[in-house]
Formats: structure tokens, sequence, C-alpha cells
């Protein structure tokens, strides 16, 4: 057999606000980085997946790779050698492993192409469309969470800042904001588990199923007053909505004492509001903070952050769903 290699990239993300109530129904808002996971895919004459570089659970993305080639097409005697470079800290609530399945996929399907991979459509490997790269990394995401809500892949294929509802139908808009916002993110040293946290919430709602319902739909309202607030580049209110959503995912029960630390030394060093994101557990939180992102930088460096992430929140490429 012929060797073959394919190279994709594809962003983490962060939600700004909607964060598990999404898996609930309500909306949520999430933009993606500047900073991503690489993949580089070659050829092999045997019927095996070797792994190297990347953070988290080897076997875990072996099987995450496999569902991907299934998808694909590739035969069981297909195998792969597979590089990962990532910018992104694992189980950190930054779309690592969505980073990760995005541009597997595209690495997997340059590959597939010119191996002569066939998917159930009939289609070369090479042929797939990004609605399918989504598609197919979703698939992936499932084997390692659970039931995702899908918008750590939908964004890691599309990227942009977006107003996203899982449906059934899928829905997003794009947002345009009118200026950018500086984004400071801070790590905590524990990790959360998405699949974990996601079943702890599920399981809180079965023991109290008004109280969800009644969170959930508060969390839409935020979500909704949040789009105003950054249609408007009003940094100060969405700040204020920021900081009532991290009360939500405080009365459910997924932030830490790390991360309320983190939260508590953002605000007090100026932030206009932060909170914690991703499934929580532990990992990352944000903080907006316009003009002050030294100084928030700094806090959090003092509070025991690390590593520390600087972003901004600003309009990227249009999404196709509607």
């Amino acid at each position: 057999m012929t060797e073959s290699t394919s190279t994709a990239w594809a962003p983490g993300k962060v939600i700004l606000l909607g964060e598990h109530f999404v898996v609930h129904g309500s909306p949520a808002i999430a933009t993606a980085l500047d900073q991503g996971t690489e993949v580089a895919v070659r050829s092999l004459p045997v019927p095996e997946i070797r792994l190297a570089g990347g953070e988290g659970n080897p076997d875990l993305s072996t099987r995450m790779l496999r569902a991907i080639m299934r998808e694909l097409g590739a035969g069981e005697d297909a195998g792969i050698e597979v590089d990962v470079r990532s910018e992104i800290p694992s189980a950190a609530g930054l779309g690592a492993s969505a980073a990760f399945s995005v541009a597997a996929v595209r690495a997997l399907s340059g590959l597939g192409a010119g191996l002569g991979w066939i998917n159930d459509q009939g289609r070369r490997a090479g042929e797939i469309e990004d609605r399918d790269i989504f598609r197919i990394a979703l698939e992936a995401e499932k084997v390692a969470h659970g039931t995702p809500s899908g918008i750590d892949p939908f964004l890691a294929t599309y990227r942009g800042l977006v107003w996203f509802e899982k449906g059934p139908p899928l829905r997003s808009e794009p947002i345009a904001a009118p200026e950018a916002m500086d984004l400071v993110i801070g790590l905590t040293e524990e990790r959360g588990d998405t699949a974990e946290m996601v079943a702890r919430v599920r399981a809180l709602g079965k023991r109290h199923e008004a109280l969800l319902s009644a969170l959930t739909e508060a969390a839409g309202r935020l979500v909704a007053e949040g789009r105003e607030a950054l249609d408007r580049a009003d940094a100060v209110r969405l700040g204020e909505i920021m900081d009532m959503n991290h009360g939500l995912l405080s009365a459910i029960e997924v932030s830490t004492g790390p991360l309320e630390e983190l939260v508590a030394a953002a605000r007090t060093a100026g932030a206009a509001g932060a909170k914690l994101t991703g499934a929580g557990g532990g990992g990352a939180m944000i903080a907006l903070c316009p003009g002050r992102a030294d100084e928030v930088h700094r806090a959090l460096e003092r509070a025991g952050a690390g590593p520390i992430i600087r972003t901004k929140i600003e309009a990227r490429p249009v999404c196709p769903f509607k």
C-alpha cells in the first residue's frame, strides 16, 4: 500500500453563556478560540492505530478515531499513525476533545480520499462537506461524553461567535459583535469529566424536575439578554449577565472551590464579569475584562491559575444552520 499523509487543524471554544442548560433545551452563546489542535495522520500497512502526542486518555482517543474511520468508510484492514499537537488543555471545558475530533475528521477525510475510502452515502471520504464533518465529529464526541449538546464540535467545525440551540432541529445564528472584547481564561489544577457532570445535572433534574426547569428557563432569558448586550457592545451589562449565569451554574452544583476563588479574584481585579465555562467540576473560568486584561491576568496568577489564556470575543465566519 502506498503511504499517504494528511494534516488538519481545528479550534477550541469557550461558552460565554448557557452551558449545561443547553443540554436541556436552552440556548447558549459560544465563541471559537484562536488556540486549537492539529492532527497529522499517516497510513500504515498494518490494521492498527498508533497514537502519539496529545493529552488525555489514549484508549478513548483510539475509540474516537475508530468511530470516525467507520463513518468515513475505512475498511477493517485500515491502519493509521496519528500525531496530535494541541494548544488546549484537556478536560478543561475548552473543547479539546471536539477540536481533536474535528481535526481528525478533516485529516482522515483527506487521507481516505487518497486511499479510496467510501462512506455509506457512496461518496469518497474527501468529498464530505462541513455539515458531514460536524455530524461525524459529533459521533466521536458521543463516544467521549455520552450525550453532548453538540456545541463543541459545531464551533470547532464552523468557528465564529454564535447563538446555538441543539434542537432538534439544530439552530444557530452568527452574532456580529460590534467590537472585540478582552477575555481572560484561567484554569484550575483539577479537571472535570464532561460526561460525569452532565449525568450529575441530569440526576439532579430527576430529583428536582420543577427546579431544573425553572433554572433552565432563567438561563435562556440570560442568554437572550446577553445577545442584546453583545449587539450593543455593552460589556458592563454582559459582565453582569455572566455573573448571574455563574450563580445558576453554582446552583446546579457544577462549580468548585478553586473555580470560585478564580472567579472572585477576577471580579476583584476589575473584570466586568466572570464565570466558570464548560462542564465544571474543575477546569476553566472566563473573565470579561475590557481595559483590565493585564490586571485580571496578574490576579489570576496570584490566585494560582495556570495556564492562563488571553483571547477576544469577536465576530468570525458565518454559520450554516438556521
